[in-house]
Order: C-alpha cells, then structure tokens, then sequence
C-alpha cells in the first residue's frame, strides 16, 4: 500500500504468494497515447495455474504460471481492452482487464463510509478521483482538485500516495499582517518616573518640538544609540490608524532594541516595559489605540556603555485569519481527502472542483452516538 492506502502492485503480487485468495492482476494501466504500435511490456501478477491475455478480444497466448512468480507478455499497444483470463484445471476463475479510458471529465468522490458518529474523533475517507465520459476512472490523470466542506464536520488532511508531491497536507489559516513603520522620532535627556510611573512627556498633547530628532535604521546602521552610561530619556514618535486599521483583531507594536531598560506608553497608557537590551520587545496596544493620531512614548534608562532606542520600531496589524483553500493533485488518477465530524449531529457536504471537469459533491451524516468512557 501506499501512504493513502491504496494498493500498488505489489500488492496484489504478495497476496497471490502469501494467500489462498485467487488473484488475478494486470500491470501497466493501457492508456499510451503516441505509442502506437510500440511495444509495452505487460505483467499479470497471479496464483493461477494458467493465465492467458487478449487484446481486444484478440489472444496473445496462454502461459502457465509458476508458483510465487508472474507473466510477461511484450504488447504492441493499440487503444482499447486489455484483459485476461486465470484457470486453475483448465476452467476459468478470474478476470482482469485495463482499458484505454477517454479524457478526465468529471471528479468522484467515493467515501468508505456515509454515517460516521457525532463524537468530535470519527472519521469518513474519501477517494478522489477523475473519471471519463463513460464513468471509468483516468489512471494517468494529474487533475489538481479543490475541496469545500459545509455543514457538521471538519477537513483534517488530504493525500495523494505520491512521496515524492511536496503539496502540503494539511493547510493552516493564514493570519495576514500588515507593519507601518513608526518613523520621525524625537528626544530628549530627561529623569524618569520610579518605576515606569507616568511623566508629563508621555502626554499625547506634549510639545516635542524643540527635542532632538533621531535618524531611522539603515543598511548595516542600528541607528542612534545616543545615552551614556547611567543617562536617561525620553523618545516620542507618532503613527496615524483608521477606523478600517481599528477593526482588525490585533495590533501590537515591536522594537528591535531598547538598550538597556524601557518603559512603553501609548496615548499615556502604560502598554509594557523591557529589561532586556538583546530582545525584540514587544506589546499588545490594542486597547491603547483610537482613531487618527496615536502618540508613542518610550522611557529608557542606560545601564552601561551605549544604550537608547533603536529607531527600527513599527506597528503590527493582524487581520482576520483566512482560510486556505484545501487542494491536492491526482497521483495515478487518485487522491484521498479525510474528514472528521464535530460533536454535532447532521449533515456534511464535501464538494471538489477541478478546471475543466464536472464538480462533484457527496454527503455523509453524523449521527448521535454514545459518549466514550472517559479516561481516569
């Protein structure tokens, strides 16, 4: 099997060693467009005692089969039927065939079961599939299909077989975030507060005019550091939000250095402090925000040899998360997609698309069931 479960050659090569199952197998598939009368080598994988094989109808011989081995035939391929037929004394007791299938037309979903419990852990797999005009599944299909699940129930992975596919498995909500960089800030030499208290420089409506500017970070520059040992002061800067940068769930405000102890103040809330000259603080200012202009200011004491604040400092707004879109391609004309129910009874529906190819859509129930034990 592979890593989907579904079975491979080998396969059924071992059950007809390993079992006493009658097994009948045929190998390649038979869809070789360009290769017209050409030769394909053709495998049956069996533990009769006899195989024969046609095409189209036509036979190419009837070889005996050695005990755990198999049948090799060299085949001119021409589209259509290609089977076969297993005796054991000389009657017929299995069939097999491969046949040259149309273009892919539509997706199928096929589910292995369509009631599953309501208990939150209970799972139904699906394989996906693309099939031709006349329903029969495209072996050499790479469609890539793209899944929405509604209703009582949960995606929890999709599969393909391919160990080689480097599409991901599983997809993860994406949280966008949006920096506005804090720019223009300005300075001064001035005591602190103990203990982060607050200073009439943290006010929104200080005049900062007259203070020193700081240049922003360049390219191999970490900016101003401009305290000395034991100095401190105070830096201010602005940053405008909308309304719209309001609405969005998180907004926090990251430094690249505060050198070496920093009290955070926004629109004169306290939003944190720092203790550590090597971290990359940072602080949730949601609360502190409003419309229009905010004011940041920053109190930072200088323990030893060149501290202050770097000037790199932005704002970080974090939107809504956005849902991925759940895909996987076709590997040998199949995928797999599983789903898990919600404690909730009802009905999910998995709908999968794919460019070009009738959509498909398959409902599966979950139905009320008896709670688990519970572990002591």
């Amino acid at each position: 099997l592979d890593v989907c479960g579904f079975p491979k050659d080998n396969f059924y090569y071992y059950q007809s060693w390993w079992t006493t199952n009658i097994v009948l197998h045929l190998l390649p598939h038979w869809n070789w467009p360009g290769r017209e009368g050409q030769e394909i080598r053709v495998d049956a994988l069996s533990n009769c005692e006899e195989v024969e094989l046609f095409l189209n109808g036509e036979s190419l011989g009837k070889q005996a089969m050695k005990r755990n081995s198999h049948l090799t035939w060299q085949v001119k391929y021409a589209p259509g039927t290609l089977s076969a037929k297993g005796f054991n004394g000389g009657k017929v007791v299995a069939e097999a065939k491969a046949e040259t299938t149309g273009e892919a037309a539509s997706v199928q979903l096929t589910p292995d079961r369509a009631t599953i419990n309501a208990d939150g852990a209970d799972v139904s797999v699906f394989t996906v599939s693309a099939t031709d005009a006349q329903g029969r599944i495209v072996p050499v299909a790479t469609n890539m299909i793209h899944f929405e699940l509604s209703g009582a129930g949960k995606i929890l992975g999709v599969g393909n077989g391919d160990p080689s596919c480097h599409e991901p498995d599983t997809f993860i909500p994406n949280l966008p975030v949006r920096t506005i960089a804090v720019n223009d800030w300005r300075w001064k030499l001035a005591s602190l507060p103990n203990r982060g208290a607050l200073a009439p420089e943290y006010a929104p409506d200080f005049d900062d005019s007259s203070w020193n500017t700081i240049k922003p970070k360049t390219d191999g520059d970490t900016g101003d550091m401009f305290l000395k040992e034991g100095e401190t002061a105070i830096y201010r800067a602005h940053v405008k939000l909308s309304e719209d940068d309001l609405n969005n769930p998180g907004m926090q405000i990251r430094f690249a250095c505060i050198d070496d102890h920093g009290w955070v103040f926004v629109n004169n809330q306290r939003v944190g402090e720092s203790h550590d000259w090597s971290a990359e603080p940072a602080f949730d200012i949601k609360r502190a925000l409003h419309a229009g202009d905010n004011v940041i200011a920053v109190g930072v004491k200088n323990d030893g040899g060149e501290g202050g604040l770097n000037p790199d400092v932005n704002v970080e707004i974090t939107g809504q998360p956005q849902a991925s879109p759940w895909s996987r391609s076709l590997f040998n004309g199949l995928a797999q997609i599983i789903v898990q129910s919600t404690k909730d009874a009802g009905e999910m529906k998995l709908t999968a698309t794919a460019d070009g190819l009738k959509t498909a859509t398959v409902s599966v129930q979950s139905q009320v069931c008896t709670p688990r034990p519970s572990v002591p």
